[in-house]
């Protein structure tokens, strides 16, 4: 009885212990099944002004058929419609026999040339000889004078066939020259880089000097063309930068190459050509894709932008979502003119506040949320540093500047970059981020050297930088730590 009654002591202190204990268990997994999955973007200030939309299009500056250069047999392809070729790749072969046949006649002329200028050097030195003998004795009764003028008759003969040899042997070597180049246009090769759109030839075909073998697109060398109202057109200029968008949403800058001098009647527009920088666009462009073109026609000014995905339409007007600690709230807004992809910002919002951009739709206030296009560790970092610059007035913004440097930048004297995958960093910070703000402040402690002096162990000397061994050494850390636990 005795032993039942000590038994049941023991399982009431277990139970006793246990609950309290598993409450005190963290809840994070379960907050994090629960959180709703989101993509979030920033708000900035950017320089707009007012556009208006125009259609273009991507055009090709090097784009037409290839034509044969050479009459021959087709003896190969080596392309089909969409296939893309580099610059000088092989498009087709012809079959070289008969101009090689060719070639290899004019090489037989040549050796007959070099023979014949040989027979005419001889015959000249021959013609040279009698000269001299016939001038040497001009005076004797041997040679009478008609004698020597025919010798010096016959030197210029020779001199003369001679040079007609070596005229005979250039124009050979000149068919040679053809005969290798014609040889050479067997091989058909593209002249720039892009696409096969059309195939005009089959092997076994005999194509003729100037038939279409290929049509060739360019890629490379890719332009926006635009057709704008004249109306638009007096406040642009050569060289000018503006937006354009693609249908999926992508944004990129154009630049104002020409205006192109004729104006369509029907429409009262002009086309204008624009360059742009297609290494930094990822999408799979193609000539003839339809280009939203934005065309300023107001002067630009700095305004609070907002991403078009985060604002919610509703009968009454617009809302987003705004992230801070973890959590969403709607925040009612007032848009304004658009600027690409974003929103002018009237009223509702601060630069640096984070709002929802995806996964809006379902969303409740007061919902938990887990970012999905940032890491975890940075998106809870930055809510934590926004929550404190709202509570920071304008005459710490320097103490804000060298707090915001130090998280999310290297440090310039350490170099040393802020590891948000670090858990512990991460919690020590979103935990502790009032007091340890507070702390910097009102120590009057410099911000950045407080915080690498707490987190990293650097010690700070005449701006440069020295790491610790013991991060409890630096002069900043040991007070930080005991004015966080006395709170």
């Amino acid at each position: 009885m005795a032993s039942n009654l000590f038994k049941s002591q023991i399982l009431l202190t277990i139970s006793a212990v246990s609950i309290p204990f598993a409450l005190m268990l963290p809840l994070t997994a379960n907050a994090q099944d629960m959180a709703a999955p989101v993509e979030v973007d920033e708000v900035t200030t950017e320089l707009i002004s007012e556009t208006v939309a125009v259609f273009g299009e991507l055009v090709s500056t090097q784009s037409g058929p290839i034509h044969v250069s050479i009459s021959a047999p087709v003896k190969s392809v080596h392309v089909n419609v969409g296939d893309r070729v580099e610059k000088d790749a092989l498009i087709a072969t012809l079959d070289p026999t008969v101009l090689e046949l060719q070639k290899a006649t004019v090489e037989a002329r040549i050796e007959m040339s070099t023979w014949a200028t040989s027979r005419r050097k001889t015959e000249l030195e021959l013609a040279q000889q009698q000269e001299d003998r016939f001038r040497q004795l001009r005076h004797s009764a041997a040679t009478t004078e008609a004698q020597h003028e025919d010798s010096l008759l016959r030197l210029k003969i020779a001199e003369q066939a001679l040079g007609e040899s070596r005229a005979a042997a250039q124009q050979i070597e000149r068919e040679l020259d053809i005969s290798t180049h014609n040889l050479s246009l067997t091989e058909i090769t593209a002249p720039y880089s892009g696409f096969v759109v059309d195939r005009n030839i089959e092997i076994g075909q005999y194509v003729r000097v100037g038939e279409r073998v290929v049509t060739l697109i360019g890629d490379h060398n890719l332009e926006v063309e635009a057709y704008i109202p004249y109306r638009y057109i007096e406040a642009l200029s050569v060289g000018d930068t503006i937006k354009a968008e693609f249908d999926n949403g992508t944004i990129f800058d154009i630049h104002l190459r020409a205006f192109i001098p004729e104006e369509h009647v029907s429409t009262r527009t002009r086309a204008v050509r624009f360059e742009f920088d297609q290494d930094k666009i990822a999408d799979q462009l193609a000539v003839s894709q339809n280009v939203i073109v934005h065309i300023p026609i107001s002067d630009q000014e700095e305004v609070v932008t907002v991403h078009k995905d985060a604002v919610v339409t509703l009968p009454d007007g617009h809302i987003v979502y705004v992230v801070m600690e973890g959590v969403v709230n709607p925040r009612p807004i007032r848009v304004g003119r658009a600027a690409g992809n974003r929103y002018e910002v009237v009223d509702g919002l601060q630069n640096g506040e984070i709002v929802v951009t995806r996964g809006n739709e379902r969303l409740r206030p007061q919902q938990a949320v887990s970012i999905v296009n940032w890491d975890n560790g940075e998106s809870r970092l930055r809510a934590a540093m926004i929550r404190a610059r709202g509570e920071a007035d304008e005459s710490n913004s320097a103490s804000w500047f060298a707090l915001s440097h130090s998280f999310f930048l290297s440090d310039n004297s350490c170099a040393m970059p802020v590891n948000v995958d670090d858990e512990a960093f991460v919690n020590t910070v979103t935990n502790n981020f009032d007091r340890i703000m507070h702390f910097a402040l009102e120590t009057n402690a410099p911000t950045q050297n407080f915080f690498n002096g707490y987190f990293y162990g650097c010690v700070f000397t005449d701006g440069g930088c020295s790491q610790v061994s013991n991060i409890d050494d630096n002069p900043y850390g040991i007070p930080a730590r005991r004015k966080i636990l006395e709170q």
